[in-house]
């Protein structure tokens, strides 16, 4: 249910992303975690963050690519 909600917020959650992501554009665990928690109010378990990372992570390299990642969100 929170990662629900988490999609709901997905305009705060893009912009903190983007602030607290890589210069490269690559989002790690930390990042995304810090950008739900503190900017939209949302605390997630480890298991979901694995999941997410599990599902969004095409080249296995423990990291997201930011734009990708929200592309998928929006589409949905």
């Amino acid at each position: 249910m929170n990662f629900a909600e988490l999609r709901k917020r997905l305009l705060p959650l893009s912009i903190a992303i983007f602030s607290h992501g890589k210069v490269n554009g690559l989002l790690t665990k930390q990042d995304f975690q810090r950008a739900a928690d503190h900017v939209c109010g949302i605390s997630l378990t480890d298991n979901v963050f694995d999941m997410i990372f599990y599902v969004f992570d095409a080249n296995c390299d423990g990291n997201l690519s930011s734009d990708e990642f929200l592309r998928v969100l929006q589409r949905r």
